[in-house]
């Protein structure tokens, strides 16, 4: 088997679908030095049977090459491929990595040791990001996408991803968890991409960045304001990102 460069970073998204992974995700994939695999859920991967290092990255730089394709970054009605992005293709490779979140939380509601053998897998190789959006757009996005209403169950559900973030974030070394709120980062991109650039490692070209940020849009789509809500499900979710084990990862919303 190949063997891959021991200083390549691998990057893992980590919390919820629906909240701004695939706007990420594309962005990091633009750059030179990078391929981000748009939907690999490599966690299921290696839950089903371990990978090692090498056959990992290779696993996840072969998904990442589909996105040069005309349908590489096309997610949920969006096409995320940039025209001056390297989809699909890198120069040196610094980072790889796959940006299904809400599928590494799936796994890892059924199995949290995996986090901890995906860091021996890479240790300080190891990168993890979460994008955190209004829950009641992220919730509100989840009931549209799978035609389903907004219930009690599905309000849990949400906050059940957010655990593996706080899973991340207390067992894991601090220096290798990012958290990106969406509308923090659509308001300030240029700014807000030049900090998550530097955290992986990868070099900051100030005019491909401004480029490159051009394409974000400045107003996130609150789908939240689109639906009734019932009252007693909106209490339900203000109360829960309130409480002190959420207030970390919401308090923009509060």
């Amino acid at each position: 088997m190949a063997q891959t460069d021991q200083s390549t970073r691998v990057v893992f998204f980590i919390g919820f679908a629906h909240s701004g992974h695939s706007l990420i995700g594309a962005l990091i994939d633009a750059h030179s030095d990078a391929m981000i695999a748009n939907e690999v859920n490599f966690f299921d991967v290696f839950r089903l049977g371990p990978l090692t290092a090498d056959s990992g990255i290779l696993l996840l730089m072969e998904a990442a090459r589909k996105n040069g394709e005309p349908t590489g970054w096309k997610n949920t009605g969006y096409d995320y491929q940039f025209s001056i992005g390297h989809h699909g293709t890198y120069r040196k490779l610094s980072v790889v990595g796959d940006k299904r979140g809400g599928g590494t939380s799936k796994v890892l509601r059924t199995d949290p040791n995996i986090l901890s053998e995906v860091y021996q897998l890479y240790g300080k190789r190891l990168r993890l990001l979460s994008v955190i959006r209004s829950p009641f757009d992220t919730i509100a996005a989840m009931s549209a996408r799978r035609e389903i209403p907004i219930t009690e169950s599905l309000v849990q559900e949400f906050f059940e991803q957010a655990n593996s973030v706080l899973l991340a974030a207390t067992s894991l070394d601090a220096s290798l968890l990012q958290i990106l709120w969406h509308e923090k980062f659509i308001l300030e991109p240029e700014k807000e991409l030049r900090c998550l650039y530097e955290f992986l490692g990868l070099e900051v070209n100030s005019d491909f960045v401004s480029a490159l940020c051009k394409n974000v849009k400045r107003s996130p789509n609150e789908r939240s304001k689109k639906i009734e809500w019932d009252s007693h499900i909106l209490s339900l979710i203000r109360t829960k990102m309130a409480c002190k084990k959420y207030s970390m990862l919401f308090w923009p919303y509060l």
